[in-house]
């Protein structure tokens, strides 16, 4: 961190782009506009401004981004909206022995039309307020303790005040005295339940793994996880198990070229049901900064989705199996 950098660092920008399919609807099932025209595809103006901030003061980092959206469509006004964004943190060291995090962050946006299955407006706010706290025991050895509280308010048909209240507590043990290499035991807890819907069900989830990071000069980058996650849900006698991790590959091929991958597989939430998924899947890309003016990015992402029950009453997820593929071109 450059002390001397600009601590304020303020910025505007608009991004326009075009959707084929706006709703992710089937193709025999257009939507009609406000003037009762049947359509697919849309055009979505996002007008942002915001302001990074970063103090340094002894060990301590102080930092914020703060951002305001307006996003506007061409046909389906009735969706124009406003969003906005609160990152704020400290990221502090006590010595050689001690540091950690302290972040908060609050973000106000749509949900997607395809994750919540629906043609209308629904806002949805997330919020997370999490802290570590890491000991140096000795030079070869830390001890890494974090903890996080999570709200998310999520509009569903079931119910305008569907809430998710999930809080994680974590711990690991990671050996860093080979130079280039960490690694380590780790294990966390979630606690989760879901509010404003009667039929919905509590659910603990524990993950215990084995995780390595591995950095050479800057120019190779392996990260890759492997372990065994449970989730439980109150009440029932169902539950999800699994083996569960992440490898993740980035390699700087020369000054302007890079390649990165990432595999992965994890017990998540599926919000709109009330229930729980498990996604599997990958990513690849490439990037070329060709000048420093101009930069080139291809991706593809692959994730299979499946849907291990239910938990709202006419939530229609039982049994279900999504593939989505995602890939993108960036100049």
């Amino acid at each position: 961190f450059d002390p001397y950098t600009r601590l304020f660092d303020p910025y505007v920008g608009v991004v326009v782009q075009n959707d084929s399919n706006l709703f992710a609807v089937p193709s025999e099932a257009p939507v009609n506009d406000p003037h009762g025209v049947p359509r697919f595809s849309d055009t979505v103006a996002t007008y942002k401004a915001g302001f990074d901030f970063n103090y340094l003061f002894d060990r301590q980092r102080l930092y914020a981004t703060v951002e305001g959206r307006k996003v506007e469509y061409e046909h389906f006004t009735d969706l124009n909206h406003s969003e906005y964004l609160v990152n704020l943190g400290l990221a502090w060291k006590l010595t050689s022995r001690f540091d950690g995090l302290v972040d908060f962050r609050r973000e106000k946006k749509i949900i997607a039309f395809a994750d919540a299955d629906l043609t209308d407006l629904q806002i949805q706010t997330d919020q997370v307020l999490k802290g570590t706290f890491n000991v140096a025991v000795t030079p070869e050895w830390r001890l890494e303790t974090q903890a996080s509280l999570h709200t998310l308010d999520y509009p569903i048909a079931q119910s305008p005040d569907f809430r998710l209240q999930e809080g994680l507590e974590g711990i690991g043990i990671k050996y860093v005295g080979i130079a280039n290499l960490a690694y380590g035991i780790e294990a966390t807890h979630i606690y989760g339940n879901y509010l404003g819907v009667s039929d919905a069900s509590d659910y603990k989830q524990n993950t215990g793994q084995f995780a390595m990071k591995y950095t050479l000069k800057e120019v190779t980058r392996l990260n890759a996880a492997i372990g065994y996650t449970e989730r439980a849900i109150q009440g029932t006698s169902t539950s999800i198990s699994g083996v569960t991790g992440l490898v993740g590959y980035e390699r700087q091929l020369t000054g302007k070229t890079s390649v990165n991958l990432l595999f992965q597989r994890a017990i998540n939430s599926y919000y709109t049901a009330g229930s729980s998924e498990i996604d599997t899947g990958g990513t690849a890309g490439v990037a070329w900064q060709a000048t420093p003016k101009l930069g080139l990015a291809l991706s593809y992402q692959r994730v299979r989705s499946t849907f291990e029950g239910e938990t709202l009453a006419d939530a229609l997820t039982l049994g279900r199996k999504d593939n989505s593929s995602y890939s993108s071109f960036e100049l």
